[in-house]
């Protein structure tokens, strides 16, 4: 009897990407909850919350990655948020317009205006403010603030000095004590626990710090979660836990591949599932209530999978090309050879 291939462990870390796209996943039954009887519905949203704060833990640990691997220092903060910014706005540009463009063809359907105006639309391009037809965009703010925040603060986390380092730190726990009425502030937990897990994996930090650094982590995400709703506490640091295990520990897991490729199209699948699932799911079951609802949940799910491959293909790959051109050194064109 044949063993599961394991997740394996690559230069992208593709384990990453299995957790990406299982996040999706759980993302997308969380807000298809319509599909599924009320009695999972609770269950559904703890599903989701967990999607979306798996999301800030690995943008916690692979930014740091990513910005040693690039010998990043702070001269180089406009070129890191220029490469930021190019990988992805072009697919959160392409979700916003589809988002609007299916907005605007519903209100006409219904015969109902629009509420948009300019300064709406400006503001959801500059991630300020969203669509209530898409209140998913609500995270590309908080992943930029924590762009800005990790930028302004390499230098500290990764600092020979431990001192230097527990500074840095100590600002995200004094920011998310002092702002908690600001989402990024109020979500910087799930941020330093990533950072602190990638730390400690590349040995910048030792045992005792890194698990000083953990405890007081989760300690801030159980008293934000749990504050909010009391099962969300343990839940939240129990599913911390957990994937940082799997950062670490990639086991073996079944299906495996299929997650893969939902982690590499998991950007544009967040972005545009919830206008495109959600209307279809409200559409079948006002339209064609005889068709069971498991069926539509599947049917919106792989609706969604098809528009965000599409941006992952024509969108967002060419965006990653280039974003990672932006403050690349440019190659010396070839020199021709004089005719004898």
């Amino acid at each position: 009897m044949s063993t599961p291939a394991p997740v394996r462990r690559s230069s992208r870390l593709e384990h990453l990407d299995f957790l990406r796209g299982l996040g999706a996943i759980l993302i997308c039954l969380c807000h298809f909850e319509l599909a599924f009887p009320s009695q999972f519905h609770a269950w559904l949203m703890k599903f989701g919350e967990v999607g979306v704060f798996s999301f800030f833990l690995i943008s916690g640990f692979i930014m740091p990655r990513v910005m040693t691997k690039e010998k990043y220092r702070l001269a180089k903060f406009g070129t890191f948020m220029a490469r930021r910014l190019a990988r992805l706005h072009p697919p959160y540009l392409a979700a916003l317009a589809l988002t609007l463009v299916a907005s605007l063809a519903a209100a006409a359907w219904k015969g109902q205006p629009t509420t948009w105006d300019a300064n709406d639309l400006a503001s959801f391009f500059f991630y300020v403010d969203w669509p209530a037809e898409n209140p998913v965009f609500w995270t590309l703010q908080v992943e930029m603030c924590f762009y800005i925040f990790i930028a302004l603060t390499y230098g500290l986390f990764n600092s020979p000095n431990a001192l230097l380092r527990w500074s840095a730190f100590a600002l995200g726990v004094v920011l998310w004590l002092s702002y908690p009425q600001l989402v990024f502030f109020r979500v910087i937990a799930f941020f330093l626990v990533g950072v602190a897990l990638e730390q400690f994996q590349r040995g910048v930090v030792g045992r005792a710090e890194f698990v000083a650094k953990m405890l007081i982590g989760c300690a801030m995400v159980w008293m934000t979660r749990g504050l909010e709703n009391l099962p969300l506490g343990p839940i939240s640091v129990l599913s911390c836990l957990a994937i940082s295990i799997f950062i670490v520990r990639p086991p073996a897991i079944p299906g495996a591949p299929l997650f893969l490729w939902l982690g590499s199209i998991s950007y544009p699948l967040y972005l545009v599932h919830f206008p495109f699932g959600v209307k279809l799911i409200n559409l079948a079951l006002a339209k064609a209530p005889f068709v069971p609802p498991l069926v539509v949940a599947v049917t919106a799910i792989v609706f969604s999978v098809i528009v965000a491959w599409m941006i992952h293909r024509y969108i967002e790959r060419p965006a990653m090309r280039w974003s990672a051109s932006i403050g690349a050194p440019q190659r010396d064109a070839p020199v021709m050879a004089k005719a004898q």
